[in-house]
């Protein structure tokens, strides 16, 4: 197929030979990308256009545009399939599973994929898939890529709790980026906060003066007290974990 393309191009287009071989290499790459051969999936995989990881803004647009690029997604495997599914419960453990693969295997591939995707490839509602993906998120301590997760369209509280909870358990910044998939710069970003929150607390601050001194407001502020008060059982305890991050506290 490609002698005859090439000698099209060559002959009856004038185009030079790098140049043609260069254009059919391109064409190649988006048909392998688009349309793979259906040798080329596995059972239980399927293609999707799924949104990109990366916000495009072109020269002399306000806002970035959002591009979408295709994607490989495993929707099941064979043990899957010879799962049994007898009941409610059984049925949404599996698709627990499934959504937290597909969302990642998206981010391996450049893309993202939203709640309105996951509800047309599982066939469940808004409310269900929001519920899978926080239980798998709490039951594993991680955070899936998701355009919420990753670009910030969506609320960011899941994220502190479990950045924060991680910290507290004693990983460190780079295992917690891996964990929950954000940059090191970022999750230093939400720890700053909650060393700030928690400093600020131990001196007995009220709360319009946190805010004041944070520059943060005043939900924010007492979004991070709920998670000082769920992980530090008294004051020695959260004075040890400030010491731990480097702090000198008396």
């Amino acid at each position: 197929m490609r002698k005859p393309l090439l000698e099209f191009l060559t002959g009856e287009a004038g185009v030079g030979t790098a140049r043609a071989n260069a254009m059919l290499d391109f064409l190649a790459a988006q048909r392998e990308a688009y349309c793979p051969l259906r040798s080329e999936l596995k059972p239980g995989q399927a293609v999707w256009l799924a949104l990109s990881a990366k916000k495009h803004k072109p020269p002399g647009l306000q806002f970035a545009r959002r591009i979408l690029v295709p994607v490989v997604l495993t929707l099941s495997t064979q043990e899957e399939r010879a799962r049994p599914i007898r009941d409610l419960k059984a049925l949404n453990e599996l698709h627990m599973e499934q959504v937290a693969r597909v969302c990642t295997e998206a981010y391996l591939q450049g893309a993202l994929l939203p709640q309105v995707d996951l509800q047309l490839l599982f066939l469940r509602s808004y409310s269900v898939v929001q519920m899978l993906m926080q239980n798998y998120m709490q039951l594993n301590q991680v955070i899936l890529p998701t355009p919420g997760t990753i670009l910030d369209a969506g609320t960011a509280m899941t994220h502190k709790h479990i950045i924060i909870t991680l910290s507290v358990q004693g990983h460190l910044t780079r295992d917690i980026a891996r964990l929950t998939h954000h940059t090191p710069e970022a999750v230093d970003a939400y720890l700053k906060v909650f060393q700030s929150v928690l400093v600020l607390y131990l001196y007995d601050l009220p709360v319009d003066l946190m805010a004041r001194v944070t520059g943060h407001g005043r939900y924010l502020i007492l979004e991070h007290l709920e998670i000082v008060k769920e992980h530090f059982p008294d004051r020695n305890a959260f004075k040890g974990y400030l010491r731990k991050q480097g702090l000198e506290i008396l």
